[in-house]
């Protein structure tokens, strides 16, 4: 017999890449399980085995679940169409027992399911087969059985119920079948997949000598993802492992299932042989590299292939480092992902350091370092000594668990983009959207206040975070009265992943909020179960609250120098929260109020040591008193010791007097046990010879037992040839009831019928009346249907005359709103046209935006006045025309409603009659039906009553055969009682020997016993003469034991005097005790309180927050003058310094900036010009990017752009440089700026334009 194992298939979505939508390792898994399948087919295997975990992951969401279902039912399908298939439950935390009952309902043919401990048999093409199944059943199954044990004596119990449970399921079995066991837990001495091996009660396990202990042929495992045989179990013992591997502890091992052959011969004697079949599983590979190896690719860079060994290609690899801290801020894990990818792995799992070696910088703090590293780093520079430092630290770590318990989690890393933008009733919008993954480095143009702002800038911020510019939530809904919400979508891209935020507001203030990830080929729903929820997660997914996000990626009007133009003393808070630093400021104020309850405790505390320094005063007068009491204890204790001696003497002879009577006692049972003995074999005797009697009756009377048993065997024949006679009576009864129920059912018919026959007749009587009735019918139809194509045409003409009334009033309306907009136009126009010859400007050059829109209103005016006089009424006219041409076909029509609605009422009323006459001719048919169907029915009738007179002589017949049946069966009893006695007659015969020779035996027993009775009652009568004569000893102990009790209650009293004593005493010295330890208490409190006042110093603005601030500064400021050198060919930069100023009478971290040029020397931010501001404040704007994108993880795929206002020729030129310098430093970033002026679009090869449509609202267009 051939039995195909496996176990831990674990089918689900393991982390790896996506290939064409799909989890790559699941496709391995899948090629893993066709493998088993190709084997199984291929070897002809007579059942297979699945020993537990088949998924992956118990908790999924429904449309993977359900994936996953299909996946594994086709395969357990394809699998029991070659041989008998078992599937065992697993683990809870893998299988799902939903999943198992649903591939349970699919019946699928050869399929057991085993999801709890169970015994049964399954045939094969070699025969039976015997399967035990215990499945990886939780602690909880076994808890109740064995409540309130610690874990190690749980673990040993739980693992003997399961042992037992193992033993048990065995005894069960058929030792002629074969047996073999499935189960999903660890046996003792099995080695785990990191090489480990269990031995100890660490968990529920199976230990070895259960299974040595068990009858078992075969022993199937799964659980332990190594593949091996188990020794010291005294039969063949194997786990399978998982077919695909599933982690690193898995590398470097063998992946696949076993064959196992048993021969046909099953015990002892039985053989059994196991072949290892591999499956393609993906191999795992760990790439180690040392400081040298690191160092030398941080030189040479892709070119360092001999870093990256070839073993790499088509595995899941991962790489653990080792190198100094200074190289690991140069090494790009990045870059050598990239090349390990170039160098053909199938997957980089991680790669990260086993062993930093650093060189402690005082001076290096980072935001991204985590705050004990920081708060280490800052305690180094500070007066304290190193004890308290590491108290501060151990105080320090719950304050931080939990302000990290409380902050959003998680950061993600990538490119964000943005791909379309689409907003419903926002601001100026009626209904637009853009697609902005066509757009590179682009302007948007339009007028102002046609919504160039609102879309590409407040639309994007307000779906992502709603802060609207009005501070009025509902203030981005548009004005109409007749819009009661708006919406807004908004796309991008976060690495590799496709999102969208999809934001609703209604004027009444209700909103809703959506985060959705596009998955295949449609939108998931990632939302929160609340908006605030939700908002969080946005926050978490992108990394950037609303200020950083307008800081670096959405530049607006009013933020546009939101750093440079803050206040020094606030540019460090700002800095602090672009870097994310809020978690210092609620440690700052948790600390605070750490230090106030530190505070209360050390007041208490010295409040009560007060009170026990006053208690401590009645110590001398409580020590007299114990002295006293012990003076006197001894006198006492003297006395009791001079009585204990006396009273001992009379214990040792009243303990000889005990001694005596318990002999006497000991000698009354002995008697007493003789003499039940001499009784019970007397009753033996008696009984023995009661049967002795009854034996010689029975022998005596064996001519008549004889007789009566030949005529008992006649009795018994006669009655089974009766009893054959008694299904033909019950069959007779049986007819006739049925000839008595058909005949009623005739007589049932035919009196029905007899009731239709007389309806029908009276109801063809009525056929003549009804024929008069419908003569006119004919003549009144003809009329209706020319009355009904008249009232058609009216209600046609009607409802054509309601249409152009309408179209009418339409017309005049539009009509009149077109001529009223085109007229005030035309005034706005010329008003502008007359400020041409007030401006005392050069009209041919013009410098000002007024007079350009002036200028432009001049060219358009006469376009307006043209187009008023060609406004046309031709439409209007000709609706008027046709309107009266249908007003007089209606007064053509002479149509009366009342006449039409008589005629219908009559016509409907004849035609019920004329339905009620065509049926009377069918009821003529039927009533002769019913008048031959009478005539059956009476002759059926009399056929019956023919019948039923045969049978009833029959059972006539049939009745004394069964009388003559009673009369043998009521004889029965009498004649089986000495049908019985054919047993007896042997057995009476053998008593008589027997009994004879026992009873003589028992006489001799009896004689025996009475002798020793006697001799035992002698010696009796001789022990009660000494008890009597040591009987008055009593008296004497009772008096010596009243007197001693009343010395020790005497010595009782003095006691409880000294343990009163004692016990102030000792209260005293508790006291002392508390006093010194409330000293100490107070001491460590005051430590505490000095520790904490240290981390809220640490905390504060001015403490680690200044510090990873400072540290930032340098590449704040070396990334800012490298774009700003950029843009002015090196001749501005910019200055950062650090510096304290005093603010409220208190010395605050203040950060001074400072612009510098080589023409007008150091300068403020503020007193440079609005080209310089530009460029100083676009550098900054892109550093703080950069910065965001290095130390935060987010690198930004869009700069949008408003346009600065008071820009000159210079600072528009600026400008433009800027933003092209910014387009080639960044290709992968979508630039957009927007601004109206002209001269700037020929910067920018694409343009967006913004218009207004009129009714339609603004709308973009892009070229």
């Amino acid at each position: 017999m051939k039995i195909l194992h496996t176990a831990d298939i674990h089918l689900g979505e393991l982390a790896g890449p996506i290939i064409n939508g799909e989890n790559a390792r699941l496709i391995d898994t899948v090629k893993c399980m066709t493998a088993i399948e190709n084997e199984a087919l291929k070897n002809d295997v007579d059942v297979i085995l699945i020993a537990g975990d088949l998924f992956h992951r118990s908790k999924l969401w429904a449309d993977e679940m359900l994936k996953e279902i299909t996946i594994a039912s086709n395969w357990l399908r394809r699998l029991s169409g070659i041989a008998p298939t078992v599937l065992m439950f697993g683990t809870a935390n893998h299988d799902n027992i939903k999943a198992f009952e649903n591939i349970r309902k699919m019946d699928i043919p050869n399929l057991t399911i085993a999801t709890e401990p169970n015994l049964f048999k399954i045939m094969t093409n070699s025969g039976l087969v015997q399967i035990a199944t215990v499945p990886g059943l939780g602690k909880g199954h076994y808890r109740t059985l064995f409540p309130g044990m610690d874990m190690e004596d749980e673990n040993k119990a739980m693992s003997e119920a399961l042992g037992n449970v193992i033993l048990g399921l065995g005894v069960e079995a058929n030792p002629s079948i074969p047996l073999i066991l499935m189960s999903h837990y660890t046996v003792t001495g099995c080695e785990l997949e990191n090489g480990e091996h269990v031995y100890l009660n660490s968990d529920i396990i199976i230990p070895t000598a259960t299974l040595a202990a068990s009858n078992y042929d075969l022993v199937c495992l799964g659980h332990i993802h190594k593949a091996q045989s188990i020794p010291n179990c005294s039969r063949p013992v194997y786990y399978s492992g998982p077919p695909n591997a599933i982690t690193f502890n898995e590398e470097d091992q063998d992946k696949g299932f076993w064959i196992h052959c048993l021969d046909k011969e099953f015990g002892k004697g039985s053989t059994h042989t196991a072949r290892f079949i591999k499956t393609p599983s993906r191999e795992f590979f760990t790439l180690h590299l040392d400081n040298n190896e690191v160092e030398g690719f941080i030189l040479n860079g892709s070119e360092c292939n001999v870093t990256v060994p070839p073993e790499v290609i088509n595995k899941i690899v991962r790489v653990i480092y080792s190198c100094s801290s200074e190289l690991n801020k140069q090494f790009s894990k990045k870059s050598l992902e990239k090349l390990i990818y170039d160098m053909g792995a199938f997957y980089v799992s991680e790669i990260r350091p086993e062993k930093i070696i650093t060189t402690i910088d005082k001076n290096a703090m980072s935001e991204n370092d985590s705050v004990e590293d920081n708060l280490l780093l800052w305690l180094d520079k500070q007066p304290i000594q190193e004890s308290d430092t590491g108290k501060v630290i151990e105080l320090s770590k719950p304050m931080i668990a939990q302000v990290s318990a409380s902050l959003p989690t998680g950061k993600i890393s990538g490119l964000f983009e943005p791909l379309k933008l689409e907003v419903k009733n926002y601001r100026s919008y009626l209904g637009e959207e853009f697609d902005f993954t066509k757009v590179n480095f682009a302007t948007v143009n339009g007028p102002n206040g046609i919504g160039k702002s609102s879309f590409f800038m407040d639309a994007i911020a307000d779906c992502l975070y709603e802060e609207p510019r009005e501070g009025e939530l509902t203030g981005w809904i548009s004005n109409s009265e007749d819009i009661k919400s708006g919406a807004i979508t908004f796309e991008f891209l976060m690495g590799q992943d496709k999102w969208r935020v999809v934001r609703t507001r209604a004027k009444s203030g209700k909103t809703t909020l959506a985060l959705q990830k596009w998955n295949k080929d449609k939108w998931e729903d990632h939302s929160g179960d609340r908006k605030d929820q939700t908002q969080e997660k946005i926050l978490n997914l992108l990394g950037m609250d609303a200020m950083t996000f307008k800081s670096c990626a959405l530049i607006m009007q009013d933020n546009y120098g939101i750093f440079l133009e803050a206040d020094k003393t606030d540019r460090m808070q700002v800095l602090s929260n672009i870097l994310g630093l809020s978690i210092y400021d609620k440690l700052h104020v948790l600390a605070k109020e750490e230090l106030k309850n530190e505070n209360r405790k050390i007041l208490k505390i010295k409040d009560d040591i007060q009170d026990i320094d006053t208690k401590l005063k009645e110590k001398d007068i409580q020590e007299d008193n114990l002295k006293n009491s012990l003076e006197e204890k001894a006198i006492v204790s003297s006395s009791i010791s001079e009585n204990e001696k006396k009273l001992e003497e009379f214990k040792k002879q009243s303990e000889k007097l005990k001694i005596t009577q318990m002999r006497s006692m000991d000698l009354t049972d002995k008697i007493k046990s003789s003499r039940e003995s001499s009784f019970s074999k007397e009753l033996e005797r008696d009984k023995l010879q009661v049967e002795l009697d009854r034996a010689k009756k029975i022998v005596d009377q064996e001519d008549m037992i004889l007789a009566k048993i030949a005529e008992y065997e006649e009795a018994k024949t006669n009655i089974t040839l009766l009893n054959a006679r008694v299904p033909l009576l019950i069959q007779a009864r049986e007819k006739m009831y049925l000839y008595t129920k058909e005949t009623m059912q005739i007589y049932k018919k035919m009196t029905s019928n007899k009731n239709e026959i007389s309806n029908l007749e009276r109801s063809l009587d009525l056929k003549e009346f009804l024929q008069n009735k419908v003569v006119e019918l004919d003549e009144l139809e003809e009329k209706l249907m020319k009355l009904n194509k008249d009232r058609e045409e009216v209600q046609e003409l009607s409802q054509k005359e309601r249409v152009l009334r309408l179209d009418i009033e339409r017309l005049q309306d539009s009509l009149q709103s077109k001529t009223s907009r085109i007229i005030e136009q035309i005034s706005v126009y010329e008003n502008k046209v007359k400020l041409i010859s007030n401006s005392n400007c050069p009209i041919e050059n013009p410098t000002c935006n007024f007079l350009k829109d002036a200028l432009e209103a001049k060219e358009k005016l006469p376009e307006l006045k043209k187009e008023l006089n060609n406004i046309s009424s031709e439409e209007l006219e000709k609706a008027r025309v046709e309107y009266g041409d249908i007003n007089e076909q209606l007064m053509k029509f002479d149509f009366s409603l009342e006449e039409y609605n008589t005629i219908e009422n009559k016509v409907q009323e004849l035609r019920r009659k004329k339905e009620e006459l065509l049926s009377l001719s069918g009821k003529e048919e039927l009533l002769n039906n019913y008048l031959k169907q009478q005539e059956e029915l009476r002759k059926n009738s009399e056929e019956l009553q023919e019948k039923k007179e045969k049978l009833e002589v029959q059972i006539k017949d049939l009745e004394a055969d069964s009388k003559d049946l009673e009369e043998l069966e009521e004889a029965m009893p009498r004649l089986e009682h000495w049908y019985k006695g054919k047993d007896e007659l042997p057995a009476a015969k053998q008593v008589l020997v027997s009994d004879s020779k026992r009873i003589e035996a028992l006489k001799s027993e009896i004689f025996n016993l009475t002798y020793e009775i006697d001799n035992l009652q002698k010696e009796k009568t001789e022990l009660i003469k000494i008890i009597d004569e040591l009987r008055l000893v009593d008296s004497d102990i009772n008096s010596s034991e009243m007197i001693l009790r009343s010395l020790r209650t005497q010595l009782t009293n003095i006691e409880i005097a000294i343990g009163i004593a004692q016990s102030k005493l000792n209260e005293f010295s508790e006291m002392q005790d508390i006093r010194e330890s409330k000293v100490l208490k107070l001491s460590a409190l005051a430590n505490n309180a000095k520790a904490i006042e240290i981390l809220a110093k640490a905390f504060s603005i001015d403490g680690i927050p200044f510090q990873i601030a400072r540290s930032v500064v340098a590449e704040l400021s070396a990334q800012s003058n490298e774009i700003l050198s950029q843009m002015t060919g090196g001749k501005m930069s910019i200055e950062f310094k650090m510096d304290k100023v005093l603010k409220n009478k208190k010395e605050i971290n203040a950060l001074e900036i400072w612009i510098n040029d080589y023409q007008r020397g150091t300068m403020p931010y503020l007193s440079r010009s609005g080209g310089q501001k530009v460029k100083a404040a676009l550098s900054v704007a892109f550093a703080l990017a950069d910065l965001k994108a290095n130390r935060a993880g987010i690198k930004l795929g869009m700069m949008f752009i408003d346009e600065p206002p008071f820009l000159d020729t210079e600072g528009v030129q600026a400008y433009c440089d800027a933003l092209e310098l910014m387009h080639t430093r960044y290709p992968e970033m979508r630039v957009v700026a927007i601004s109206h002026d002209p001269t700037m679009k020929a910067r920018f090869p694409q343009e967006i334009e913004v218009i207004d449509a009129g009714e339609s609202g603004s709308k973009i267009l892009f070229n």
